[in-house]
Formats: structure tokens, C-alpha cells, sequence
């Protein structure tokens, strides 16, 4: 391997000692070979070190690895980037896997497509959920109809929220890594969408119209996505948090893409005041519905505070009614 490879490959990790070779052993089997792997081990507690230490052992060349505390991801994925010395980055979660195609295709796209393209993202599937029997790009509200092509507005795919672009999938061009400013620390689980929305303002983005990502959906683990997901609490904080940051960036972005960031906001702050309500704090969820009003008045924000300041008690429990429908039927992607 050259001292400066075309891809770093950066694979987080936190107690996956059952997942990991899968992950690493894809990367090994990739059809373009010029790559290295760089693995940090967010501080886990399981097999992963010894994993790790052997893989290290058989492929010095190619793999190296490196330990923190238990920092969280997007901190792993920076020191990972600290390290890098690859034109490209590529990413690749400890659970999930590569078709042995992966960078062939989206490096033969990129030539396809020029240089003013500056990440590439195929197509994925999901497994072990029996509710995601499609692709990603399927289960995407964005027409990926050829078998390569390009985006003619990356921010506008990304502010559409269901997009098919997952970390696992994508390509960037290390400095255009740097440029869109790393990973954010205060986010667990929306730290994808936030760089996407940041790298979406810098290039150009095409696409691999091609499953070539396996993306394990499993449900009920003790550590994973799906669980942090499932937690109202931090889920709201992390959304409205990241629409807040991006709100500044939006004045620049066209009054379409300023608008579905404020109908964003207002999304969260009704899901807030859900969240009141489903508690039986009244005042809170008032507030909450004001709030939402504040960024977009809809009809439903309007009913819903209507309904909630003469009968709480009935909103709540046609919250509660949905919600038990929902259970168990949780698709998240």
C-alpha cells in the first residue's frame, strides 16, 4: 500500500467482537484494492481488542487500529480522520458489510461523473428486520431511476429526511471531509444527517444505483441505533439541536430549503409537545405547541392546542391509542 492510498476506510466500533470481522473482512475482499483500514475501538468492554490486535497481526499493511475511553461515535470517526491519509474517506459501521464491488462501482461513478463531484453513495439493504424487505433507495421518497446518475441538489435530497443516503454507502473526498467540519460530539445518532447537510453545501453528490451496503436493522439489542432511536427524550433533544445549528446556514440556502427547515423545527416541537401530553404535562406541551406555531402554523398544530387546552385528557389518550398501534412495527432507517 502506498503512503497515500485513494480510500481510508474508517470503521468505528464498540463492543462488536461478534460483528466486527464481518465488517473488516468485506473491506479486505474489495475488488479496488487501494485502501487502508483505520478501526478506533471506542472503549469496549468485550473480544474486540483481541480482534483487533489479530487482524493487525495478518494485515499490517493495510489495518490499523486504535483505542479510546468511551467517547461516543462521531469522536471515534474523528480520530479515525485524524489519522487518515487517503484522497477519499469511506465509511463502514462494525455491524454492517461491503459487497466486494462497493468502491469499484462508486470509483468508476466518480470518474464517470468529474471531479465537481465530490461524494458518491450507493444503494444498501437491510437485514434482520422483517418490516425493511426493501432496498434503501426503494424505501426512499427519491427517484433513483438509472443505474448511475447524479443529484441536481444535494441539500434539497438531504432536507427531504427520507433519502436513502447512509454513512455505510458514502464516499467523500478527504478534504471536503474537513471542510464540512467533522463530526459533532453532542450527536449520538443524527450525526450522519448533520454531515450530510453540511458536505450537501460544499459539493455535488452521485449515485451507485446498486445495493453494494448490507445494513443490519436487528431489533432489541442491548447497544445499538434502533435502542437510541426508541428513547423520545434524547431523540428530540438531538433533532432540535441539529435544525437550530443548521438555521443560520439556511439564509444562504434559497427560500424552499429556509422553509423545510422551519417546517423541521416545528415537527420537533409538536413531537415535544407529544411527548407533554403523553406525560400529562399540560403547560409544557402548550408551550411546546406555541412554539411550533411560532416556525409554521398548521392546522394540526392549531387543532391540537385547541383540543388540549378544553380536553388534554382526550388528546393524550388518542396519542397513546397510535402509539400502541405503532408498537412493534417501529421502522427505522
Amino acid at each position: 500500500m502506498s503512503q497515500t492510498p485513494h480510500f481510508s476506510v474508517i470503521i468505528p466500533t464498540f463492543n462488536r467482537a461478534s460483528l466486527l470481522g464481518r465488517a473488516v473482512d468485506s473491506v479486505l475482499r474489495q475488488t479496488y484494492t487501494d485502501y487502508e483500514i483505520i478501526i478506533v475501538d471506542d472503549g469496549s468492554t468485550d473480544e474486540t481488542s483481541a480482534i483487533l490486535e489479530e487482524y493487525g497481526r495478518q494485515n499490517a499493511d493495510v489495518v490499523r487500529s486504535f483505542r479510546q475511553e468511551n467517547k461516543g461515535k462521531s469522536i471515534a470517526i474523528n480520530e479515525a480522520l485524524a489519522k487518515a491519509r487517503g484522497e477519499w474517506i469511506a465509511f463502514l459501521d462494525s455491524d454492517d458489510y461491503w459487497d466486494e464491488r462497493k468502491l469499484d462501482l462508486q470509483v468508476k461513478a466518480i470518474r464517470k461523473y468529474g471531479d465537481t463531484y465530490g461524494a458518491c453513495f450507493t444503494d444498501a439493504r437491510y437485514l434482520n428486520n422483517e418490516y425493511l424487505k426493501m432496498t434503501a433507495f426503494e424505501y426512499s421518497a427519491w427517484n433513483y431511476d438509472t443505474g448511475s446518475g447524479v443529484i441536481p441538489d444535494a441539500v434539497d435530497l438531504i432536507l427531504i429526511g427520507n433519502h436513502g443516503v447512509y454513512m455505510q454507502t458514502m464516499i467523500v473526498r478527504a478534504d471536503l471531509v474537513q471542510q464540512a467540519g467533522l463530526f459533532d460530539p453532542k450527536l449520538r445518532v443524527c450525526h450522519d444527517t448533520d454531515f450530510f447537510f453540511h458536505l450537501a453545501r460544499l459539493t455535488r453528490f452521485c449515485y451507485v444505483n446498486q445495493p453494494a451496503v448490507f445494513i443490519d436493522r436487528t431489533m432489541n439489542r442491548s447497544v445499538g441505533l434502533i435502542e437510541t432511536l426508541l428513547q423520545d427524550r434524547p431523540r428530540l433533544e438531538e433533532r432540535q439541536y441539529m435544525y437550530e445549528k443548521w438555521l443560520p446556514f439556511s439564509l444562504n440556502l434559497g427560500v424552499d430549503n429556509r422553509q423545510t427547515i422551519l417546517k423541521r423545527l416545528q415537527e420537533v416541537h409538536s413531537d415535544w409537545a407529544n411527548w407533554h401530553l403523553k406525560a400529562e404535562r399540560y403547560p409544557e406541551a402548550h408551550r411546546e405547541l406555541r412554539t411550533a406555531a411560532h416556525f409554521e402554523v398548521t392546522l394540526k398544530v392549531v387543532a391540537k392546542f385547541a383540543i388540549s387546552m378544553i380536553v388534554p385528557g382526550l388528546v393524550r389518550k388518542i396519542l397513546l391509542q397510535r402509539e400502541s398501534q405503532r408498537a412493534g412495527k417501529q421502522v427505522l432507517v
